[in-house]
């Protein structure tokens, strides 16, 4: 289950740099719609990232290297007590974190529902159903509903149910699910926070152009506005017209597009991306972010097997009735997997690093692999690239003790050498 936790520790490197750069040199440029699917196009990637082989690509050079591995060896079995690792206190915050941002969010869904349930409803011939409250919000649309208070009932609200229908037509509220489902998943990252905000920004920006391109008088829907944001912010699932975005929406609807400018800022993307490459290839963050890597990067040099390594592990020994771990399908098949799998890291390569790493894992009684490290740091490089290759691992079969599924500590030498 700690996968989850470095998942999205991955997409949080992404979004961190992607974030920054459209914070400073796109978000104040006039191209709402534009801005609305780069927004979601800086998520997809950050979602995306951490499946990119490995993070931290070869430069393209093969190298000449040896990487072999020893026959892994047994050093505890049982359940043993063990200290709770940090890792997974740290696991436990989060999926509280969790828990604690989604009930939040359910609560404003119910909240939600029942001023819609509690309104007066007209319905409107395109669908869509104008819903009047006597809770003391201001205009919101939330699905197909638009939301407004029975004050305005007996009011000219032309304008104000132009643009609740423009968040309506462009599907405004299904983004806002998604990204509070995000930031249920990624609640810890202050940067998902603001994402969405720029994201519910960027949704008023599109629906005041549209209300602009349907002839409607631009002072006079200013004035609206500034009348309009009054009222609780209850819904964090729903576009309404607030205080906060006030201003930058008025200053957005006076700006003159700019075609040109728009692209040239847009590029910062482009070293934003190389950027949270850069931090993905050190290797103590890909260490983490590979944890759940597909494992299809490409072979560099040979995996070979240690010629001391010995024989098959035993299946069971007479004496004391137990069978060790094994990789499914033997030593050999766990050799197999080493040779389509390991590779030499390339700053070590680059340095001439050479070394013998050891690491050290649990087999668990269900034959998941926890608590990979390495007990005799030898290289960072060389460290991070056995353990990425040990948590890639899939599930082993379990050993066994008087016929028992047990857990056992292992360790598994592995050697790196440049030809």
């Amino acid at each position: 289950m700690m996968e989850v936790f470095s998942y999205s520790l991955g997409i949080s490197i992404c979004l961190l740099f992607g974030y920054l750069a459209f914070a400073l040199f796109i978000a104040d440029v006039k191209q709402p719609r534009f801005n609305r699917v780069l927004l979601w196009g800086i998520m997809a990637f950050g979602l995306a990232m951490p499946f990119i082989p490995s993070a931290n690509w070869p430069a393209g050079s093969v190298v000449a290297a040896e990487l072999s591995a020893g026959t892994p060896e047994i050093i505890a079995t049982g359940a043993e007590e063990h200290p709770v690792a940090i890792g997974k206190i740290l696991y436990v915050v989060y999926l509280a974190g969790v828990v604690a941002v989604l009930s939040f969010m359910i609560v404003s869904l119910i909240r939600l529902i029942r001023i819609i349930r509690s309104g007066k409803k007209v319905a409107g011939g395109d669908g869509t159903v104008v819903v009047f409250t006597d809770a003391k919000t201001s205009p919101f649309s939330w699905m197909h509903y638009i939301i407004l208070n029975k004050d305005e009932e007996a009011d000219d609200n032309r304008m104000t149910v132009i643009h609740e229908k423009a968040h309506i037509r462009r599907g405004h509220s299904w983004d806002l699910a998604v990204a509070a489902l995000l930031c249920v998943f990624l609640w810890y990252n202050p940067v998902v926070w603001l994402w969405r905000r720029q994201l519910a920004l960027a949704h008023e920006y599109e629906a005041d152009s549209d209300v602009v391109d349907a002839g409607v008088d631009i002072k006079s829907y200013q004035i609206l506005l500034i009348k309009k944001a009054v009222g609780t912010r209850l819904q964090s699932l729903a576009n309404n017209l607030t205080h906060s975005k006030l201003k930058k929406r008025i200053t957005m609807m006076c700006k003159k597009q700019s075609k040109g400018a728009a692209l040239l800022r847009t590029l910062a993307i482009v070293p934003a991306i190389a950027g949270a490459l850069a931090v993905a290839n050190i290797p103590a963050v890909a260490a983490v972010v590979n944890r759940l890597s597909p494992s299809q990067s490409e072979t560099v040099g040979e995996v070979t097997q240690n010629p001391s390594a010995g024989q098959e592990l035993p299946a069971a020994s007479s004496e004391d009735a137990v069978q060790l771990p094994s990789f499914p399908g033997g030593e050999m098949a766990m050799f197999q997997y080493l040779m389509e799998n390991m590779r030499y890291p390339e700053n070590a390569s680059k340095s001439g690093v050479e070394g013998r790493v050891i690491v050290q894992f649990k087999v668990n009684a269900d034959g998941t692999l926890s608590e990979v490290c390495v007990p005799n740091p030898v290289d960072p490089d060389l460290d991070a690239e056995a353990v990425r290759v040990v948590k890639s691992m899939p599930r082993w079969n379990p050993g066994k003790e008087n016929g028992v599924a047990v857990a056992a500590a292992m360790v598994l030498p592995m050697e790196f050498k440049l030809k």
